[in-house]
């Protein structure tokens, strides 16, 4: 009996050590299983994935990754839950199994991720889980430091330079802050190139900003704006103020400027309200001083800016230029086919209009006398001009169909208009009609002659008024190209054609010595390049171009220009015992300085 007893103790110590034994192996896994861990952290504006890998010895894994989902369509602000994407980033097994998005997301987005492996047991996840972008800091800018490059010597731009900005929520990832400089017109990007979430380090290159003075920095981090408004400062030469303050067109003004020298590369640009580059002659330079003269090609406001030896310009310099030249009478002619000015009157022919119209600055008033060009079909030219008491017209004609081919003889018609009764007649010559003289391209003329050529330059003919006759003559060579402006005292003036080579000079001889001339005036030195229509009153010469109206002082030791502001072009210079007035097919002005 006490046997038995001690074999059942025994019995149930056994079962006992067998049931402790099966409790043990229960809690080991299973061979061939593994398991997947997963974290996620939200830092410098970016998710950042890792995995934890726990599996048994006799698994190998073959490939590990993440899967990432997020919704398909979002922006800056703004995410949709309504369809989502998904991206699988697959790690290599050399490799830490972590990754980093690189994307730049709006706040409080919701998306999933899950780690995974594949092994050859089979694969293996993680449980996937839902997470939130994160509310991105502000980023704030305390200070800035800006340190310029040297002037470059050898390229015409302006240099670069490295700005160092302080303050909180930047990003170390360089690409996440964007740096630009804007003042509305222009913009320049900053490329960081060292970053943590205090300090940025940031460069702009050569060229890159043209202005001189202060430059607004704009800062985004990630999608975020830095609202705090800073800026870094360029130094330069800077336009101060113009002496005097109120000037007329022509005139001379002094620039008075900052940190300027005679001596430094720089450029002048002056500009209309209508987007002309306007023109100027620099007369002289000192210390923070240039002196100008100003031809505008509008009198109206313009604006000068420099730009200083880096190429960089500073605040644009408005002026205000006077205009001496006032509207006093309305005319709409649609085109002038031929003027001139006779004893202190301004004679127009308009084909369009079919008639001859006068000017007369006495009474203010346009005056027309009808008279329509034969066969006006064939029209090709009309020249104009006074003598004798008549207003004198030539109309060459188209080329004549000869042999059936076109020829280069043009016909000639000759007319004048009697100033005492007002009644047109015809002149006929024989000489106009003659095959070697159809080709009138120039004529020349004092107060009685007329000197009519052509481009062949040999077959001149000389036109008396005053007794309506005609001569041939060898001298064509020297009235060729030339525009015959008057006579003051014993000279008789003129100039050469506006398409002639020394168009800006014009030159005397005495009656019967043309040979013989000397030159006047010179304008080599001035901005224009022609001297267009001149005419003469009293002891001055009166001409136009491009850049305003003009005249020249021919009573003085050394001949002097005289600029009468404007600038009118195209149109018609009435000098008068009343004044000088201009007209331009649609206004008569006149000058009142």
């Amino acid at each position: 009996m006490k046997t038995s007893h001690y074999t059942l103790l025994i019995s149930h110590i056994i079962l006992l050590l067998l049931l402790f034994d099966s409790c043990e192996e229960a809690k080991l896994p299973p061979m061939e299983s593994a398991q997947l861990k997963i974290n996620v952290e939200w830092t410098d504006f970016s998710f950042h994935f890792s995995a934890e890998v726990s599996k048994s010895d006799n698994i190998t894994i073959e490939e590990q990754g993440f899967v990432f989902t997020y919704p398909k369509y979002y922006s800056d602000d703004y995410w949709s839950s309504n369809e989502t994407k998904s991206e699988t980033f697959v790690i290599s097994k050399n490799m830490p199994f972590e990754y980093a998005v690189k994307e730049e997301w709006p706040s409080q987005m919701q998306c999933r991720i899950y780690a995974y492996i594949k092994t050859n047991y089979g694969n293996f996840r993680s449980e996937e889980q839902n997470i939130f972008t994160g509310a991105q800091e502000t980023p704030i800018i305390t200070s800035i430091l800006h340190v310029p490059d040297e002037e470059n010597k050898q390229l015409w731009t302006s240099p670069g330079g490295t700005v160092y900005i302080e303050g909180r929520g930047f990003s170390k990832t360089l690409y996440r802050n964007k740096i630009w400089v804007s003042d509305g017109e222009n913009t320049m990007t900053l490329y960081p190139e060292e970053a943590s979430p205090s300090k940025i380090k940031a460069r702009y290159y050569s060229g890159g900003w043209p202005k001189i003075g202060k430059c607004p920095i704009f800062l985004q981090v990630g999608n975020v704006d830095c609202p705090s408004q800073m800026s870094f400062e360029i130094s330069g030469t800077t336009l101060v103020s113009t002496e005097p303050s109120s000037f007329y067109y022509g005139d001379e003004i002094t620039l008075h400027l900052k940190d300027f020298q005679a001596t430094d590369n720089f450029q002048l640009q002056m500009l209309s309200s209508e987007g002309w580059n306007d023109q100027f002659k620099i007369v002289s330079m000192a210390e923070n001083k240039i002196r100008l003269r100003i031809y505008p090609h509008k009198t109206q406001d313009v604006k000068i800016r420099l730009y200083d030896k880096n190429h960089r310009y500073g605040p644009d310099l408005p002026m205000s230029i006077n205009n001496p030249w006032v509207v006093i009478n309305h005319l709409e002619m649609p085109y002038i086919d031929a003027h001139c000015i006779y004893k202190g009157k301004g004679y127009i022919y308009s084909v369009s209009e079919k008639s001859l119209i006068c000017y007369n600055p006495v009474t203010n008033q346009w005056s027309s006398y009808q008279f329509e060009i034969p066969s006006i079909a064939s029209l090709d030219r009309v020249f104009l001009l006074g003598m004798n008491n008549y207003i004198y017209m030539l109309v060459r004609m188209q080329p004549l169909w000869v042999q059936e081919e076109w020829t280069t003889r043009y016909r000639q018609l000759f007319y004048r208009f009697n100033l005492a009764t007002y009644h047109w007649e015809q002149l006929k010559n024989n000489d106009l009609d003659d095959l070697q003289f159809m080709n009138v391209n120039y004529i020349a003329w004092d107060q009685k002659t007329a000197y009519l050529h052509n481009d062949d330059d040999c077959f001149l003919r000389i036109y008396h008024s005053e007794t309506d006759s005609w001569d041939k003559s060898s001298q064509s060579s020297i009235y060729k190209n030339i525009n015959m402006i008057g006579r003051y005292g014993e000279y008789i003036y003129f100039s050469k054609n506006p398409w002639t080579e020394e168009n800006n000079k014009i030159y005397r001889f005495k009656p019967g010595n043309i040979e013989h001339f000397e030159l006047v005036f010179d304008g080599k030195d001035l901005l224009w390049n022609n001297i267009q229509d001149p005419v003469m009153h009293k002891n001055y010469i009166y001409f136009q171009n491009v850049y305003g109206v003009f005249r020249v002082n021919l009573s003085a030791p050394i001949s002097t220009l005289e600029s009468l502001a404007g600038p009118l072009e195209n149109g018609m210079i009435i000098p008068s015992d009343r004044g000088v007035f201009f007209y331009d097919k649609t206004a008569t002005y006149k000058y009142s300085k």
